[in-house]
């Protein structure tokens, strides 16, 4: 018979006691990450089905039939602006022919509208000739009661050269350098060139090729020569001739025949019919008198 002593059995019960429940740590302190949840992937755009080859060959004529007309329209307007600019500043020449009546009675049976002064004057491109026999009085009346013209415009200058009373005056507008000369058979005037008088070339030619009516009322402007003469003049017709410089003074309308006072040089540039009358006249053939003593 075995006997077990009751001190071994404290000293294994001291000793369990003194073992811990637990060793170490079940669960170290440490970070957890908490995982993202993942994105949608991004959609991807749709994409069109290619167009067929023949609707790819009908944009492309469509847009080649539009620049063409883009391209027309351009060079068409390009080809009547450069027109526009250049039909007077070429070598083309425009010349015309014209008679106008000084007789009111005549003036007055021309007119469509008689409180009008407008009148449709015939111009032509050949000049009109007429042979006046010395035994008709009244065809020689005729001719004397009409103003004779000849239209010359080459670029921006306008020449008119007037037959009035058996005088031939070439009157002379350069709408470059706003100068009118006015050049007789002795002698040259210069003067500012007056645009509500004379019309621009271009209006002008416009005018007489539709056949508009002019308005031939007549202006009468006085002016005065300047002296002593221009010792350089830049008109190379009046080198050889003195010239003078014009000022105005007065200008009046004149509406009846009765009102017309006297004149020394009268033409028609598109604008009123002018007459102009240099009042220090005699002065002036004094001054050439004495000068070619």
């Amino acid at each position: 018979m075995t006997v077990f002593t009751k001190p071994s059995i404290i000293a294994n019960k001291a000793e369990s006691s003194k073992t811990p429940l637990v060793e170490g740590t079940v669960c170290p302190e440490a970070k957890i990450a908490v995982p993202t949840p993942a994105l949608p992937p991004p959609a991807l755009p749709r994409r069109r089905p290619a167009p067929s080859p023949l609707r790819q060959t009908m944009r492309l004529f469509f847009y080649l039939i539009n620049l063409a007309l883009l391209f027309l329209l351009l060079v068409c307007m390009v080809t009547l602006l450069y027109i526009r600019l250049t039909q007077f500043h070429t070598g083309n020449r425009y010349q015309a022919y014209c008679a106008i009546p000084m007789d009111i009675k005549e003036l007055e049976a021309l007119k469509t509208d008689p409180n009008s002064q407008v009148v449709p004057l015939r111009w032509s491109s050949e000049p009109d000739v007429q042979i006046i026999s010395t035994a008709d009085d009244g065809a020689t009346e005729n001719f004397v009661n009409m103003l004779r013209e000849e239209l010359d415009i080459d670029g921006m200058i306008e020449k008119i050269s007037v037959l009035n009373n058996g005088q031939q005056v070439n009157f002379i507008h350069d709408f470059t350098t706003n100068i009118t000369s006015i050049v007789d058979e002795e002698r040259c005037f210069i003067m500012e060139l007056d645009r509500e008088l004379v019309m621009m070339p271009d209006a002008f030619v416009l005018n007489i090729e539709r056949g508009h009516g002019f308005d031939v009322t007549r202006v009468h402007t006085s002016l005065r020569a300047v002296l002593p003469a221009v010792r350089e003049p830049t008109l190379p017709l009046c080198r050889s001739r003195p010239t003078y410089r014009l000022s105005r003074t007065t200008r009046i309308v004149l509406k009846r025949s009765a009102d017309e006072p006297s004149h020394d040089y009268m033409h028609f540039s598109g604008k009123h019919i002018q007459e102009i009358e240099i009042g220090n006249l005699g002065e002036l053939l004094e001054y050439e008198k004495k000068n070619s003593a």
